[in-house]
């Protein structure tokens, strides 16, 4: 399994989703090596999926370049983080050449499909391709012949090309031509990725009981513009009732922290009622038990094709407000 978002520590919500999968796998009884950014390099750990060993993590560097809140976002913040690229993926290949498997899972197919197998001698119908939402939106934004040039170097080298929702699908075959359109859906499969969600319920009313107003909603996501943390801080401030003291804890970190923080400080000001709290990236125990705890999740993303805080709020129960 290769992947460009991976845990680095217990809790750690990057690629958590990567890890569950991972897990399955090996408690199916498959020997998993994930192929992972962080370390130094060509780094080895074990990790044991309830007391079997079947699972190794291999850390092969470029950890500045992938991590939270995502390559795009990190790269435009630090271009100079693109210079490990290259390094990664020769790691990589290594790494895949070196394991024996006798399957592949490439998670985000730029760049752990194309271009890490490009030329590799491991048999396309052994290779299974994962889209999840800023590849496939990375792609539509491309010049046509570019994105069309990309897919098919991607179709050339997986039998199966997995995208975690029917919406994503659809977004990538409506910005292709029809012959091409046809190509992907020939190899095209839709399913959702694994999510692990642990019983949180005692840290939950924990959290609830240390607050001390009345209504409590939550923002969960990477603080970059198209999560539209502004609108729902926005929302929570122009619809929160005169009499009633509410809170508003945003979890999650990025390049909009600042000026979510300068909102956050003039909305709170402009209300005796209203309280809102930037509480930065927590362990991912920590933020369910908040989205367990909360009266609503506010959201207002459109980016995902399929969104797993919105997946995680259902399985706690907790309603969602899609603010627009």
């Amino acid at each position: 399994m290769v992947t460009t978002s991976f845990p680095s520590y217990e809790g750690d919500p990057s690629g958590h989703f990567i890890l569950a999968e991972a897990e399955a796998l090996a408690a199916s009884g498959a020997v998993v090596t994930v192929i992972a950014p962080g370390g130094g390099g060509c780094e080895a750990e074990a990790r044991h999926d309830r007391g079997r060993p079947h699972l190794r993590v291999e850390r092969i560097g470029g950890g500045a370049l992938f991590g939270w809140p995502g390559v795009m976002t990190r790269a435009a913040e630090r271009p100079t983080r693109l210079l490990e690229l290259p390094t990664w993926l020769l790691r990589a290949r290594q790494a895949i050449a070196a394991s024996g498997a006798d399957e592949l899972v490439a998670h985000w197919v730029f760049p752990s499909v194309w271009p890490v197998t490009a030329g590799h001698p491991f048999p396309a119908d052994a290779v299974e391709g994962v889209s999840h939402g800023s590849d496939v939106h990375l792609l539509v934004r491309l010049l046509p012949a570019l994105r069309h040039a990309l897919v098919r170097a991607v179709l050339g080298r997986v039998g199966r090309w997995r995208f975690v929702s029917e919406a994503l699908l659809a977004e990538l075959t409506s910005a292709l031509d029809a012959d091409t359109a046809r190509a992907v859906a020939r190899v095209a499969v839709v399913q959702a990725p694994a999510v692990e969600l642990p019983d949180v319920d005692p840290a939950a009313r924990r959290l609830r009981a240390s607050v001390t107003e009345e209504a409590l909603y939550v923002v969960a996501a990477r603080l970059v513009p198209g999560k539209g943390v502004a609108d729902c801080l926005a929302w929570a401030a122009r619809t929160a009732p005169v009499d009633v003291p509410t809170r508003v804890v945003v979890l999650g970190d990025g390049p909009e922290r600042h000026e979510l923080g300068e909102q956050a400080r003039l909305l709170s000001s402009a209300s005796a009622n209203l309280r809102i709290d930037l509480l930065g990236t927590r362990g991912r125990p920590e933020a369910l038990a908040w989205i367990a705890a909360a009266d609503a999740l506010l959201h207002a993303s459109r980016e995902e094709g399929l969104s797993t805080v919105l997946r995680e709020a259902a399985h706690y129960g907790t309603p969602v407000v899609m603010v627009s």
